[in-house]
């Protein structure tokens, strides 16, 4: 289960028992999205989940929460003064679009809409990393 106050932003997973803080929130949304993926293909679901937090700078994460470990492991990539969200891509992967917020009535009720494709989560060499998606001038 995961759980996100409305006031705070903050979130956390409760999974078997134990409780992990998703991300950071100060200064922004805290969680914005979650998918479910297996991009390390061990035979069980990662939780990844896009999340912003600023004072003054306003910025967008994504990482994900690793059952067989049980660890929140960040990738290393971050949007700049917009939100991100994940979603499941055609070809069952994982991307990333710039976030929009068609209607918002609190931290938590919200809708969001991918706006632009910014990148492809992938696992290569054993660690997650994001493949930016060429821009088109």
């Amino acid at each position: 289960s995961v759980f996100k106050y409305d006031k705070s932003c903050a979130s956390f997973l409760v999974y078997e028992g134990e409780v992990y803080p998703l991300g950071e929130w100060f200064g922004g949304y805290g969680v914005a999205s979650m998918a479910l993926a297996d991009l390390n293909k061990d035979g069980m679901q990662e939780l990844y989940f896009t999340y912003s937090f600023g004072s003054g700078l306003h910025r967008s994460h994504v990482a994900c929460f690793d059952p067989a470990i049980k660890h929140v492991v960040p990738v290393d990539y971050m949007h700049i003064n917009k939100d991100m969200i994940v979603s499941v891509s055609e070809t069952g992967g994982l991307s990333l679009y710039e976030a929009a917020f068609p209607s918002m009535d609190s931290f938590v009720e919200y809708t969001m809409e991918g706006a632009g494709h910014l990148a492809d989560i992938v696992y290569e060499d054993g660690r997650l990393s994001v493949r930016p998606v060429k821009q088109e001038q």
